[in-house]
């Protein structure tokens, strides 16, 4: 009786055990998004509204209380064009991702490096100290590396991903941050391009360069990911 007992014992154990290294990886309906950030409460000249980013690979990397800690990354050789949209998922960027608790989670991405494409454009406008509003795109073409540190949307780093609840990431691109070293005097000195039969304040490389390089050095900054698991 004793060696059976023992031997029950030792197959529960292990089918347990077993059971349990399972559970951690069961996935998670993971959907991706990305926006950006449009206006500042504080400084009004700059309001966005929509614009485009073409990637060419994304990465996951996350460290988990129970289990293993996960990482993937996924190319795009042709580059993945997306627009800002904070409602609709990118199915391309849709996941199943093991569930855990997640002490860290960073998510990073390429733009795609093409000098034949703006990598990323943001539209808006620019309103000057008389209250005119100017048309405003930002161009960009060259590659960049975004490495981006999530969060809850209480701000807490720690998300808990469950097999039984999908869940949604916003990725948040900041222009509002991007242009806020640039004054006044630069913008109303800026050359305006007609684009659409409306004169455009249009920066990118070859276009008002002075501005183009000082938004261009901040583009990495101020970005962030809110997961959303309820």
């Amino acid at each position: 009786m004793q060696k059976k007992y023992l031997t029950f014992l030792i197959i529960l154990f292990v089918f347990t055990a077993c059971n349990k290294k399972n559970i951690w990886k069961e996935p998670t309906d993971v959907g991706f998004k990305i926006n950006i950030k449009k206006t500042d409460i504080i400084d009004k000249r700059f309001n966005f509204t929509d614009g485009t980013i073409i990637i060419a690979e994304f990465e996951f990397e996350g460290e988990r209380e129970q289990a293993d800690d996960v990482y993937f990354s996924k190319s795009f050789p042709g580059g993945l064009n997306i627009d800002f949209d904070p409602d609709t998922p990118i199915p391309e960027l849709d996941f199943d991702i093991p569930q855990g608790t997640y002490t860290g989670i960073s998510v990073a991405f390429d733009t795609f490096d093409d000098l034949g494409y703006n990598n990323i454009v943001v539209n808006g406008t620019y309103t000057n100290p008389e209250g005119e509003k100017l048309p405003l795109r930002f161009e960009f073409r060259s590659g960049e590396y975004f490495v981006i540190t999530a969060e809850d949307y209480s701000g807490n780093s720690q998300i808990i991903l469950d097999a039984d609840i999908p869940a949604s990431a916003t990725i948040v691109l900041n222009p509002v941050y991007w242009f806020q070293k640039i004054s006044s005097s630069l913008m109303n000195d800026a050359v305006l391009t007609e684009i659409n039969g409306k004169e455009t304040i249009l920066i990118n490389d070859t276009v008002n360069e002075n501005i183009f390089d000082i938004v261009a050095d901040r583009l990495d900054e101020s970005t962030e990911t809110v997961f959303i698991t309820n």
